[in-house]
Parts: structure tokens; sequence; C-alpha cells
């Protein structure tokens, strides 16, 4: 019973309606009793909910999981749209002014690059690598992928200590494998990406060849850290992923890089433990900074900018971005409504904030009480 029960809530292919509507738990419905259970047990347990939820136009993918999912987004509006137009505390007015902000097209399309011109500025004017560590410290404060990941996390030898943790980053295709495999698909994929950095960087301003020009530096930079990188298999390992050591040990890794100068402009608390998590890869990236030329350097930050900010700029590059990341990476045949997105990058950004209001939306008191 515990199996077809967990089979029946794993169904995956109806569109989502925009108002959040009751999910059953469990429906007969969903049941395909013409099946045999000895033969094909999913599609007994899951046949009819299947044919009555095709996967939405917007979605690469489509399950009960999906449509909880999509049902909360649908709740989440309500809060936000509530919040923009009658804030009523500091955390409603928060996610309120983000989300009207995100959802104000005709100002994005006013401002077009004007929010990103002064960090381009910024790494037009790097003179050499040695300048790098400061601005890549400003941009993972602002939340871009470019090099290498720094954060915390819990010690995984020691759940009451939280250490700082550098990793493996900076890439624009969603695993190092993609930009080594060579079967005809990879192959094509690549292409595909490079074409999208090149037409991208175009809509910025470049010029067809220098996007072009650009657009092979980003893949020569992205490749050398992609074969830094561990592969997903050996990273599945936690020891694999567990390399602690000091504040002062972690240089050894990359003297190139001036550590504290990064440490000084990405900001946060003070600390000296941490996990190294991919002592290869941070080797490999301390490489690149000698080995690659710095025009390369610029067109790589300048891209990890304007990949990161292109899902929130003007149409053209929304639609950009989804032709790739969507369309042709995930099989989506429809953009998000602009309500989704927004939605999502509230979530994101503000998640603590819109997860407060959600439960005054979603549990109130007689909803406790009740439980």
């Amino acid at each position: 019973m515990k199996i077809f029960l967990l089979s029946a809530v794993l169904c995956v292919s109806a569109a989502a309606a925009d108002a959040p509507k009751k999910i059953q738990g469990f429906d007969p419905a969903s049941m395909d009793l013409t099946a045999k259970p000895c033969v094909d047990f999913y599609q007994y347990a899951c046949g009819g909910w299947l044919k009555a939820n095709p996967v939405p136009p917007d979605q690469s993918r489509w399950g009960r999981f999906n449509e909880l999912a999509e049902n909360n987004k649908a709740i989440l509006r309500e809060v936000l749209e509530a919040a923009a137009a009658a804030p009523k505390d500091d955390s409603s007015r928060r996610i309120g002014a983000l989300y009207g902000a995100c959802m104000d097209e005709t100002a994005v399309e006013a401002a077009g690059l004007k929010p990103l011109q002064k960090t381009f500025d910024a790494i037009k004017g790097l003179k050499s690598a040695k300048d790098l560590p400061p601005l890549l410290g400003r941009l993972h404060r602002d939340g871009v992928n470019a090099g290498f990941g720094y954060g915390s996390e819990q010690d995984y030898k020691d759940s009451a200590s939280v250490i700082a943790i550098v990793d493996q980053a900076g890439l624009g295709l969603p695993d190092r494998d993609y930009y080594f495999k060579d079967d005809a698909k990879s192959v094509e994929l690549r292409r595909a990406y490079e074409w999208h950095v090149a037409r991208s960087l175009g809509l910025a301003g470049s010029e067809p060849r220098d996007a072009a020009e650009e657009a092979a530096a980003v893949m020569r930079v992205e490749t050398a850290l992609a074969k830094a990188s561990m592969d997903r298999v050996a990273r599945r390992d936690p020891m694999n992923t567990y390399h602690k050591m000091t504040r002062a040990d972690l240089p050894k890794l990359a003297p190139e890089f001036s550590w504290e100068r990064y440490f000084d402009a990405a900001g946060g608390p003070s600390w000296n433990a941490v996990n190294a998590s991919s002592p290869d890869f941070i080797k490999g990236f301390g490489a690149i900074l000698k080995e690659a030329a710095l025009d390369d350097l610029k067109a790589y930050l300048r891209w990890r900018v304007l990949s990161g900010a292109e899902s929130w700029l003007g149409r053209a590059y929304v639609e950009e971005k989804f032709d790739f990341y969507g369309r042709k990476l995930s099989g989506a045949k429809e953009l998000k409504s602009r309500w989704k997105r927004c939605v999502e990058l509230v979530d994101g950004a503000l998640g603590e904030d819109l997860g407060r209001g959600y439960v005054e939306k979603a549990y109130p008191p007689e909803t406790k009480k009740r439980m």
C-alpha cells in the first residue's frame, strides 16, 4: 500500500490555473484500471492522471509536485499583489516593491542596460588579472555566478559549526560534461550555447564580429573551468567535497589570486575555517588567471553579468535566454507568464519575507487550530 500511494503522488507528465485550486491528495481517477499492475504498475497507478494532465507548454516536465508548486505560486501571487497595493509592514513593503518593479515592463524596457553599466565599466577597466579579486568579490556579493562559488555551510563533521566554503562554479551550461561530450547532440548544444552568448552580447551593443569573438572567448574560459571541475559522479561522495583548512592555507591552492582582497570586497563575517570543496578546481582557477588572455577574462565576466540579469531585462533579452535555456535545453515550448517569473524572483531574493506572507495566507489561525 505504501508503494502504491507513493506512485500515485509521484505521477509525472491541465495547465496550471492562475488561481489557487484545491488539490486532492489521492484521487481514484488518477489510476488506469485497464492496465495490469503486475505488468506496468506505473501506468496502473498514474495512467488516469497522465492522460488528464499533459505537460503545460511553459514547463519542461510535469508531475504532482510540479502541480503543487504551481498552486503555491498562485497563492504567492495573491500575497505579492496585496503587498504591492497596500503594504502593511516592512516585510510586505519589501516584497511588494520588488514584485511591483519586476512587473513594470514599461520601466524595465526604458531602463535598458543602465542598471548594469557601472559593472560593465568596472570590467572594461581591468588592467590585469591582479585587479580581479575585488571586482569578483563585488560580483559575488551581487549574486553573479562567475569564477568560483563562495558562501557558508555546516561543517560536514561538526553540524554545530558553520564554516566558509569555496566551491567550483562559473559555468553557463548545466554540467562540466556538457563541454566535453562528443556525440552529435552535445556538439550541437555547445554550438547553440555559443550562438546564444554571441546574440546576447550583440543585443548588449557588441558588433556582430566582436560578439562572435567574445562568445568564443567565453567558451575558452568556461571550458577551462569545466576541465578543472569535479564531475557529478565524484561529487556524490561527500568526502570528495570536504577539504577543511584554515584561512591561511587557502591561498596555497591559488597563490595567483589575492584572497584577502577578494574577501574584503565580498563582505560577510570574519572566519578562520573553510571547506575548499574542490581543491583541483581552485588550482585550475589560479592557472586560468595566469594563462588566459585579459580580454578573454573580460568577455567572460561581462557575459556572466549579462546572463545573470538577462531574465530581468527587456523583452528581447528575456526571449533570447528562454530560446536557449527554456526551449533548446529543457524542452519548454512557451515562456512562463511574467507574474510567475516575478514570483520566482521575489521568492529567491526575499524568501523569508515572502514565506511570512505565505504562512499568513495559507495557514490562518483557524487552520492551525484544526491541525
